[in-house]
């Protein structure tokens, strides 16, 4: 068998360091993209936008009751700073030192006056309006301004109302359906008190006067004890049918 001559040899060795070479960085590729899946994320590499309520609320209390800065709560929760600066920002609250001029500026009446007549339109159908109109910014960057400049609800004042062991009863009928038999409706009589939450619940075929007296008869006779006022539901409630 004759010997391939010396220039063949030169072409198969080279062939072969080169395709070694590329297995070698192939597999070092493969490792690092490993060693990156598997190393865990620093804080400051959580840019999630979307947190829980409960989150948003340690946030809102470490820098108001705390006087944390921004940063130590970010830390602190391993979350983004942006993402601080976010929650403080839709809770009202003003954002610390000048701001930067943004890409978004020259968009802002635009997105106001939207925002306005559309309260809940998602930031990614108004990402593609401004872009239309000559936005260059990323959509990430986009839904984290826009969630500082969407309008918030109106805040809604409640007031708890506490009273003392026996002070208060609440009462209501609740229906059933009706009966398959006659078609009578299936109604019942409902009193619970407001500071144990006890309830008396009895059954009737009606809704009359009659009906309602009785029942806070028999609530009366199993609690063996009367109750100050009793506040009703509706006026239809305490009204006779």
């Amino acid at each position: 068998m004759r010997r391939p001559p010396p220039a063949m040899f030169r072409r198969l060795r080279h062939g072969a360091a080169t395709g070694a070479a590329a297995a070698a960085r192939i597999s070092s590729a493969k490792i690092s993209c490993a060693a990156a899946a598997g190393r865990k994320r620093l804080p400051e590499e959580d840019l999630s936008m979307t947190i829980s309520p409960e989150l948003e609320a340690q946030i809102l209390r470490y820098y108001h009751a705390e006087k944390w800065t921004v940063g130590t709560i970010a830390a602190q929760l391993r979350v983004h700073h942006d993402t601080v600066a976010r929650v403080l920002a839709q809770a009202g609250l003003p954002r610390m030192g000048q701001p930067r001029p943004s890409r978004i500026d020259p968009f802002l009446p635009f997105i106001r006056e939207t925002l306005e007549a559309f309260p809940t339109l998602t930031a990614s159908r108004l990402y593609a309006m401004v872009r239309e109109r000559g936005y260059r910014g990323s959509p990430d960057h986009f839904r984290h301004l826009i969630a500082r400049h969407r309008p918030r609800p109106k805040a809604e004042a409640y007031l708890r109302l506490r009273t003392l062991p026996g002070e208060q009863a609440q009462v209501d009928w609740g229906h059933f359906g009706h009966l398959s038999i006659g078609r009578a409706p299936l109604m019942a009589f409902v009193m619970a008190l407001s500071y144990s939450r006890h309830i008396f619940l009895r059954f009737f075929l009606d809704a009359r006067m009659e009906s309602f007296l009785r029942g806070h008869a028999g609530a009366f006779e199993a609690r063996r004890r009367w109750c100050k006022p009793a506040s009703f539901t509706s006026s239809a409630t305490a009204s006779p049918s």
